[in-house]
């Protein structure tokens, strides 16, 4: 019998059919996952930020208000890091109930409540208002970031809130934060960890598969202790800050995970939201600590200390020799941020300002131990809030804009973050003035009972408090200097120590 011919023409359509077939499996699938991604979407289930915390645990999360008689009122285990704070627990019917949370402006250092923007604001709106109860609960944590902030809220909302106020931005390098747990091993690792992190399907088969208990014993993700554990907090800290670019683009990814996690627990809670940008001190404040690029050779780092120390002779009389030699400092190694920051100085004396404003904000960004928020953070808060479609109040460029130079110095500035109290009463407007455009309030532009209520309140603090004001700020720049009175830093952070020896750390440090 004979055997029939090979057709060619019909093997090629067999392949073609079952490679047909096997594409449109995958498309199929790949629609299907799709469809019910957008169904989790659409439903609001398996929120990616309203899960676990991915970057970071917490050893323990202890609430921050505790009930005493018919008040909350702050844990006094919580004082070393907050004010004291209390609100009634059953709130009236006519109150309108605000949380302001975030670091230590916040708080009003390097004061306190009485003069922190919360105060003013709920002074400005008892002066619009008088008929109506209003009650700003502040919630500023020293040294806290945008991840300590996060329990603080999920507590806060429980409180009957009426408007939630987040300003943060500037605490985000001071604990030392691993996180090895996410570095993915190949491309395709990482491919998939971006896809899953955005992902609300993936999220929702997680939460059915692990247990809350699971889930932690399950990640080998770093359990921060209970309260802030800051590096400054030690003694010579500045040596335990050593520039990685790695660790800086994580806490800038987590930083983000923060806010739109923020935002989803207001929306949930259905509690309207403000977030607030940070004022920096940019041109009377000098970076912490500055050093050379490590790729540099020895040979020219050391012409380069050479340069600054000729533009350094001649910033008296001869300021375009300074600026030359600055620029040349810069172009070599744009890396070195107090080369930037004496430029800027430079620039400035001759009135060039907006060259001078991109030379502190390069010193700033480039700062190695940076204590002001950075511009990739500014970015980040911006972009959500616009995304999200969330109100900001640009304190930054609030007061940058009535600077005397059109940047930002120490006229609104005590320190390289803190506002002075009329800085407070400027982003205590602010808030007051978006709030009436969310017809959450009335807002008078040129308003005399707001003004008499605030310098009667200014006037009923003693001298006693500004000084002991002035005594937190002289603490305050000790300690951001490097110069606390912990333990050395070197025995809590060994593995984060540069073993770097040229040119010497401490020849570029800060202090105040």
């Amino acid at each position: 019998m004979n055997e029939p011919l090979p057709n060619p023409d019909l093997d090629k359509t067999t392949r073609r059919k079952r490679w047909g077939f096997r594409i449109g499996a995958i498309i199929l699938g790949l629609l299907v996952v799709v469809g019910l991604e957008l169904v989790c979407r659409f439903m609001g289930i398996g929120e990616p930020s309203l899960i676990d915390d991915p970057y970071v645990g917490f050893a323990e999360v202890t609430p921050l208000f505790e009930q005493r008689g018919d008040f909350y009122q702050i844990a006094p285990a919580r004082l070393k890091f907050f004010a004291d704070e209390s609100f009634p627990i059953n709130k009236p019917k006519d109150q309108f109930r605000i949380f302001v949370l975030g670091g230590s402006t916040v708080q009003g250092r390097p004061y306190s409540l009485e003069t922190a923007f919360g105060t003013w604001l709920q002074l400005g709106l008892q002066a619009e208002h008088p008929d109506r109860s209003w009650d700003v609960v502040q919630c500023g944590g020293l040294s806290y970031a945008s991840y300590r902030l996060v329990p603080i809220l999920e507590e806060c909302l429980n409180y009957k809130p009426d408007l939630i106020v987040i300003c943060t931005g500037h605490n985000e390098f001071l604990e030392d934060r691993s996180y090895a747990h996410l570095k993915p091993k190949t491309t395709s690792d990482r491919l998939v960890m971006n896809l899953s992190a955005n992902s609300h399907l993936f999220h929702l088969v997680r939460q059915a598969i692990h247990s809350p208990d699971s889930e932690t014993q399950s990640t080998d993700k770093q359990n921060l202790k209970g309260e802030v554990d800051a590096i400054l907090d030690y003694n010579d800290s500045l040596t335990a800050y050593h520039r990685d670019d790695d660790w800086r683009q994580h806490i800038v990814e987590h930083f983000g995970f923060n806010i739109r996690r923020m935002i989803d627990l207001c929306r949930k809670a259905d509690v309207p939201l403000v977030l607030v940008r940070p004022p920096a001190n940019l041109a009377d404040s000098p970076p912490f600590k500055s050093d050379f690029s490590a790729s540099l050779p020895h040979n020219i780092t050391n012409e380069l200390k050479e340069r600054l120390n000729i533009a350094r002779e001649n910033y008296r009389d001869n300021l375009s020799a300074s600026i030359d030699e600055l620029e040349i400092i810069v172009h070599r190694d744009p890396r070195f941020a107090l080369a930037w920051y004496e430029l800027g100085q430079c620039y400035l004396s001759r009135k060039r300002n907006t060259e001078a404003k991109q030379a502190f904000l390069k010193a700033r960004d480039e700062d190695i131990c940076p204590l002001r928020i950075i511009s990739e953070l500014e970015q980040t808060l911006l972009r959500i809030s616009e995304q999200e479609h969330v109100p900001l109040i640009d304190a930054y460029t609030t007061l940058e804009e009535k600077s005397r130079s059109g940047i930002l110095d120490s006229q609104w500035l005590a320190d390289h973050v803190h506002p002075t109290v009329p800085g407070h009463q400027m982003i205590a407007t602010e808030i007051q003035r978006r709030m009436s455009d969310m017809n959450l309030c009335d807002f008078i532009e040129e308003s005399a009972e707001r003004q008499q209520m605030w310098e009667a309140h200014l006037q009923s603090l003693d001298d006693y408090y500004f000084l002991k004001g002035q005594e937190t700020l002289n603490s305050l720049r000790g300690w951001a200097a490097g110069r606390a009175d912990g333990p050395p830093a070197a025995n809590r952070f060994p593995h984060r120590v540069s073993n770097r020896k040229l040119p010497p750390i401490n020849e570029f440090e800060h202090s105040e």
